[in-house]
């Protein structure tokens, strides 16, 4: 709860930073899912020996990656989340802020579950297939689910396509027991 609290404070102040600076929402977008992308890419790699830096060590290191390869604002957010021992919520900060960023532009946020890990050249086809369908701009999420069994299931909060083997198991069963019902 805290920490949700937390990110939301932090990311809602980033927002509207943007907001009243009028700041492009589509650029700020895309620095965010690219700070994203490198964060998760270096968390993999360096993971917990970035957390257990000491508070100074860790600026040093976070001014020589980061200093002139991002925007100013990104950067004094790092420093600020470092002075305060908060750097390990950095990656929710920056996907709530994401997910602002999205919903400003008028996307819809999708999530595409599957048994296996989907390459882009899929991810990008379901999009578009998506974006045919709803007439909407579409971000798609991946997430991996192996009770689908088999298929996709794509989820947001206004729709569900569910095309897995699990959902046609379950209306398999449900139509097999309604007819013994009758």
């Amino acid at each position: 709860m805290i920490k949700n609290n937390f990110v939301n404070l932090y990311s809602e102040a980033f927002f509207h930073l943007c907001c009243e600076k009028k700041i492009s929402f589509s650029q700020y977008l895309k620095n965010t899912t690219e700070l994203i992308d490198l964060l998760s890419v270096k968390n993999q790699y360096f993971g917990n020996w970035f957390l257990s830096l000491k508070r100074d060590k860790l600026k040093l290191v976070i001014k020589d990656i980061f200093a002139n390869n991002i925007d100013q604002y990104y950067f004094n957010l790092l420093q600020i989340l470092v002075d305060e021992n908060n750097f390990d919520y950095l990656l929710d900060i920056l996907f709530k802020l994401e997910r602002l960023f999205l919903d400003k532009l008028n996307f819809t946020i999708a999530t595409v579950y599957s048994v296996i890990k989907l390459k882009p050249n899929q991810l990008k086809k379901i999009n578009q297939n998506l974006v045919q369908r709803l007439k909407s701009k579409i971000k798609l999420f991946s997430r991996l689910d192996k009770s689908l069994i088999a298929g996709l299931r794509v989820e947001s909060e206004t729709f569900i396509f569910d095309n897995s083997l699990r959902k046609q198991i379950l209306d398999l069963e449900k139509n097999l027991l309604s007819s013994f019902d009758k």
